[in-house]
């Protein structure tokens, strides 16, 4: 096989010039010179030298057929990532769920918060308190709690008491006196005080006071 441009060089060596060149049609044969190699050798004038054959080799202008598909190539490497995408509309509220299992019953049997004017705010198995004095009082419970036995705890009500903090302090203190004493046998009797601290130029007290309390009877 002989390349385009080779056999260009051979028509020019064979005596094909520039009236050659001038013709419409384009040429169909190149001359050439083959040594005993088989290597080409160009023509001088023409002519092929001593030990040299002249050949007249074709020039095709048809389009030969297209080659078969080549092997793909290996993949390239990744490209950077995109710019992230703009946030989606969001989607459409889910079912109701179903209702969550009823929990264990509470250990207390009887609760009240009550504000420091002996009034019940709200309770659990109690049915009034009475005022037995300054900072006193008498938290009834219901029949059905047995109030000669049990236990309670109390403690103030920040959000409302006397508790103070800074320049001149102060905190609000709950106690239980314990349950069916004398003047409250059908309840749990509650003190309330406030402290305020002394120091070397005031002396320090401790005394009754009206504060709101919560009530737990276990």
């Amino acid at each position: 096989m002989f390349s385009l441009g080779a056999l260009g060089l051979l028509a020019a060596g064979t005596g094909i010039g520039s009236a050659a060149m001038a013709l419409t049609s384009k040429p169909t044969h190149a001359v050439a010179c083959v040594n005993r190699s088989g290597a080409l050798v160009l023509a001088q004038n023409g002519v092929c030298g001593k030990g040299l054959t002249k050949v007249s080799l074709p020039l095709s202008t048809v389009k030969g057929p297209r080659g078969p598909r080549g092997v793909a190539g290996p993949a390239g490497a990744a490209g950077a990532a995109g710019a992230a995408g703009a946030a989606g509309a969001p989607g459409t509220p889910g079912a109701q769920g179903n209702p969550g299992v009823q929990g264990v019953p509470g250990t207390a049997r009887a609760w009240a918060y009550v504000d420091s004017l002996a009034a019940v705010v709200s309770s659990y198995n109690v049915t009034s308190v009475s005022s037995q004095g300054v900072g006193m009082y008498c938290v009834h419970l219901a029949p059905s709690i047995f109030a000669g036995a049990g236990a309670a705890t109390a403690s103030p009500y920040y959000q409302t008491d006397d508790t103070r903090i800074g320049s001149s302090p102060s905190l609000t203190t709950v106690e239980v006196n314990g349950f069916g004493v004398s003047g409250c046998l059908d309840g749990v009797l509650v003190y309330t005080f406030v402290t305020v601290p002394g120091s070397p130029s005031v002396t320090g007290s401790v005394t009754f006071a009206n504060e709101p309390f919560f009530l737990i009877v276990g």
